[in-house]
């Protein structure tokens, strides 16, 4: 199954969720206004697919740094202050494609430096910075 964490508008951090080592579905973080950080996520290995969507005050995706590999699609759309995707640094596989749009704030991709594999479509879009 997968993980949703959507529509909170007071959840700050997803500590607590460190003992998840594989999400066997896609793991959403959606619309989460207050959440500042992914550092509850950081023995994170293995998720079939990520969705990090209109997160107002995120600022930190580091705590997926133990992701090696996505079965389908990465999509970051619409987190304002996000300002780099480190975190999926060690990212060399990706069975989908990639979608990053709107998060107005990011500077750069260096993160995905170590990606191997797209086996989908990579879609860069109105990312202002």
């Amino acid at each position: 199954g997968g993980l949703y964490v959507a529509g909170n508008s007071k959840l700050e951090t997803v500590n607590g969720l460190e003992s998840i080592s594989t999400i066997g579905g896609y793991l959403y973080i959606l619309s989460n206004e207050a959440l500042i950080d992914l550092d509850g996520l950081s023995n994170l290995d293995s998720v079939h697919g990520l969705q990090i969507n209109f997160n107002s005050s995120l600022t930190s995706i580091t705590g997926l740094s133990k992701l090696t590999s996505l079965g389908e699609s990465l999509i970051v759309h619409g987190n304002d202050i996000l300002e780099t995707l480190d975190g999926l640094n060690q990212l060399e596989v990706l069975g989908g494609g990639i979608s990053i749009d709107e998060t107005v704030s990011l500077k750069n991709l260096d993160a995905l430096g170590n990606l191997k594999e797209i086996k989908g479509t990579i879609f860069i879009n109105n990312n202002q910075s």
